[in-house]
């Protein structure tokens, strides 16, 4: 499980889980020494992650913007107080009432 495959490099579990469970730390470690090639795809690779954090902000900022814009054009709450009377709208009831699928008829509902 914890053997490195000659041919590709990896052991089966790194391949898998993108990591490799260490028990004791390697005595040695050596000097890290970047290839042209490696450094080009770290390099892509972080425009990549800065492309995409790019998005999520400009996503988050549409979201402000929309709610910002939303709440603008909003009409003011009407404070309703106990005991006050208003007219409820069961137009569309009937829908919710029938899709819930457990042998229910709506036939008397308006």
């Amino acid at each position: 499980m914890n053997t490195v495959n000659s041919s590709m490099g990896y052991t089966p579990f790194q391949l898998k889980s993108s990591f490799s469970p260490r028990i004791i730390l390697p005595l040695y470690l050596p000097p890290p020494t970047n290839t042209p090639a490696e450094d080009l795809a770290l390099r892509v690779l972080q425009e990549i992650e800065f492309d995409f954090m790019e998005a999520m902000d400009n996503l988050m900022a549409a979201k402000i913007s929309q709610a910002h814009s939303a709440n603008a054009h909003q009409a003011p709450e009407t404070p309703y107080e106990v005991s006050q009377k208003v007219m409820l709208s069961t137009a569309h009831r009937w829908r919710e009432y029938v899709q819930k699928r457990d042998g229910r008829v709506a036939k008397f509902m308006p």
